[in-house]
């Protein structure tokens, strides 16, 4: 073999190395933009004395979370009436396929059945366990297909409602992010395909759970690293509505942490809008500061400046925080008030993720 072509079978094979290894590492990262556009799996409407009939577990009862959508129903105008059916770690296989020797599950699943087979539902929510779509998918798969006859008879519109991961940390489950991440992608894949092969809509709670925690990064939407807060469950219930009925929830709810600030629950009610009514939107805006640095004296206040180009149609600051807020605050829109002498960082977060800071320095 000549030189040449010897030369260039070298550089063929390390072409090959090349896209292979890259290959690997693309696949080795959580594989999903969770900011990026898709095409959502909506429910049709139906705003008059809807009945809702939910299926799940403590994601579902948690927080008295059906009560927090009923209540967002009637603000939107919408009188419906919801029941649940959960039970703490229940999974969708248990529902539906209950062991002969479980006396308890199959009383429980009896009473669904019946609830099914007697009345005439809306819309029936159908939640799995946070690691059923990952680890047991095929038995999750078995549980929707004997239960989607029950709710194609019952005239009802199935709502598989896609639950998040659990934080980092929890119970030795995810070292990192990145493995959260590669977790959130398995439930969100399993999730669609199970909807596209039963023809079911999506609520995408875990993908608002995955935006959250980069635009609102104040806001803690766990209690426990895996089930959800009141901030948590009024999302979820939010992501519901806007699947269920096409629009953005709104109204007024007491939750945790000082809530009943209307900026957070507004901000919580335009997150779930983004992931479902707003979903096929490409939103690359980016953020920049006019100023990065401002001179500040105690007791002053500063509006900053910023410029965002690239804009969609949804883009919007979906927070503004500080690093140090005993030298210097801001509020929801921007307006930094100086409290001591000190060094802070300002951010602003837009609803794609982006974000843009300046240095204030008080004296």
């Amino acid at each position: 073999m000549s030189n040449k072509k010897k030369g260039n079978m070298v550089w063929l094979l390390l072409a090959v190395c090349i896209f292979v290894m890259g290959g690997a590492t693309v696949s080795a990262d959580s594989g999903y933009d969770f900011f990026s556009a898709y095409n959502p799996k909506l429910a049709k409407p139906v705003k008059k004395n809807p009945k809702i009939l939910m299926v799940g577990n403590s994601h579902t009862y948690y927080n008295k979370m059906p009560s927090m959508l009923k209540k967002i129903c009637k603000s939107g105008g919408i009188n419906a009436h919801i029941e649940a059916y959960a039970i703490g770690g229940h999974t969708l296989y248990q529902w539906a396929c209950p062991a002969a020797s479980a006396k308890k599950d199959t009383k429980e699943s009896k009473k669904l059945f019946q609830a099914l087979k007697t009345k005439k539902w809306d819309y029936v929510i159908l939640q799995g366990a946070t690691t059923e779509p990952v680890n047991s998918g095929a038995k999750m798969e078995k549980a929707i297909k004997k239960l989607m006859p029950m709710i194609k008879k019952s005239k009802a519109q199935a709502v598989f409602y896609q639950v998040w991961a659990p934080q980092k940390g929890y119970s030795g489950y995810f070292s990192d992010e990145k493995a959260v991440g590669q977790f959130q992608k398995k439930i969100v894949d399993k999730y669609n395909d199970l909807a596209k092969k039963y023809k079911a809509a999506v609520a995408p709670a875990g993908i608002a759970f995955r935006r959250a925690e980069k635009v609102l990064p104040g806001l803690n939407l766990y209690m426990d690293k895996k089930h959800a807060s009141k901030e948590g469950s009024y999302l979820a219930a939010c992501v519901l509505y806007s699947t269920m009925f096409k629009r953005k929830a709104q109204g007024t709810i007491s939750l945790s942490q000082g809530a009943k600030n209307s900026n957070v629950l507004k901000e919580l009610q335009q997150l779930a809008a983004d992931v479902t009514i707003r979903a096929k939107i490409t939103n690359n805006a980016q953020i920049s500061m006019k100023k990065t640095e401002y001179v500040m004296h105690p007791g002053s206040k500063k509006k900053i400046t910023y410029k965002v180009t690239k804009r969609a149609k949804n883009t919007r600051i979906s927070s503004w925080k500080s690093n140090n807020k005993k030298v210097a605050s801001v509020s929801s829109d921007g307006t930094v008030t100086a409290c001591r002498a000190g060094t802070a960082q300002i951010t602003a977060i837009l609803n794609n993720g982006q974000k843009a800071c300046c240095t204030i320095t008080v004296k």
